[in-house]
């Protein structure tokens, strides 16, 4: 991978459709991409010892996004609220886009945590974490 600006890392939201379009998400200002492997423990009472018990190749993967990003009139923060709330599509299709690394698309992810807030001196800012609740296709740029 080469150097890449960090301006250039983005979350898209997608539409459903088929072919999917994914539109970036207005106001973006930080994104950050993190991908999890999960031991699965089985440590219980019979353990011995109480030595911590790991299943051999059980593991739970997944993605998370975090978007931190200013208002601004579109419609991307309306999506990702009507997700948390359940009054829209209760999984949001996404992708993650990190050039000169990969494009990491599920078709649904957990909108998990979102928080609102501003500065006297500053934009109205919102931020949001997303899991995957899926599959996940990574697709090197």
């Amino acid at each position: 991978m080469t150097i890449q600006k960090g301006s250039d890392v983005r979350i898209a939201l997608g539409d459903g459709a088929s072919p999917e379009a994914f539109t970036n998400i207005g106001g973006d200002q930080n994104a950050t991409v993190r991908f999890n492997d999960e031991e699965a423990d089985f440590t219980n009472k019979g353990s011995t010892n109480l030595w911590r018990e790991r299943m051999d190749g059980g593991t739970i993967r997944d993605v998370e996004i975090q978007c931190e990003l200013v208002l601004l009139e579109d419609t991307s923060l309306d999506t990702i609220v009507a997700a948390l709330f359940g009054t829209g599509a209760r999984h949001q299709s996404m992708r993650a886009v990190v050039p000169g690394f990969a494009n990491i698309d599920c078709a649904t992810w957990h909108i998990s945590e979102m928080s609102m807030g501003g500065a006297l001196n500053e934009a109205a800012s919102c931020s949001f974490t997303a899991r995957s609740a899926g599959a996940v296709t990574f697709t090197a740029t």
